[in-house]
């Protein structure tokens, strides 16, 4: 399924079947021959994995959020930040990108959270970002800000960013969504979806959401 050279083409499959507070617990899958051949692996003990948020209080990751969120305007989103993603081979380097992103005046909101797939086109996502943005403009007079995973995470502190990461989606204005082919198949977009629906009704999530088609193959990938 990856690439020769793809860190993920030697990953096992895990079953998660413990959860706890402050962690939780996987064991290996195997299927068919490989099954009969790593039974005794089958037999150990399970692996556990602490949580990112750990017994930390609400208010404290509430208050991390506040400090550590940040959003990318318009004007600084090029075709080649939109290019490549951000593990794997053929990764862009996004060490410098941080600096793209900047902290919120005060009492502002940000518009949209990005939701997408780094594996789609990059160049047809700048296509549809371009129209939307010029759309936005005329209805409010100004250009819309964005939270962009590759822009506005410190790639330094991953893990400080990601346990607020929900934080993050409901403090945008509107959960904007990037489905290509291959967003259907990634789990991480599904849980950014998932956290919008945690969080609101469905009704205020319809509202909240907005869906952009990057080509008619992508609806067929939802259906």
């Amino acid at each position: 399924r990856f690439p020769p050279a793809a860190p993920r083409r030697n990953w096992e499959p895990y079953l998660v079947v413990v959860v706890e507070r402050e962690t939780f617990a996987v064991r290996p899958c195997f299927h068919g021959r490989q099954s009969m051949l790593r039974s005794s692996v089958r037999k150990s003990s399970l692996q556990w994995i602490p949580m990112l948020g750990g017994d930390r209080a609400a208010d404290d990751l509430l208050q991390e959020a506040r400090e550590t969120l940040r959003c990318i305007d318009w004007s600084d989103i090029t075709e080649e930040l939109m290019q490549g993603s951000i593990c794997g081979p053929d990764a862009a380097d996004v060490s410098q990108l941080f600096a793209l992103s900047r902290r919120l005046e005060p009492g502002e909101t940000i518009d949209f959270f990005l939701s997408h797939s780094w594996y789609d086109d990059g160049y047809v996502k700048m296509q549809k970002l371009r129209a939307l943005s010029e759309s936005f403009h005329g209805d409010y007079g100004r250009y819309p800000t964005f939270w962009i995973d590759k822009a506005c995470v410190d790639q330094s502190r991953i893990g400080d960013f990601l346990r607020v990461l929900p934080v993050y989606i409901m403090a945008c204005s509107k959960l904007l969504v990037l489905c290509g082919n291959t967003y259907p198949q990634r789990l991480w977009c599904a849980w950014e979806l998932c956290v919008l629906l945690s969080f609101v009704h469905n009704e205020n999530a319809a509202e909240r959401a907005v869906l952009i088609l990057l080509d008619s193959s992508a609806r067929e990938e939802l259906a």
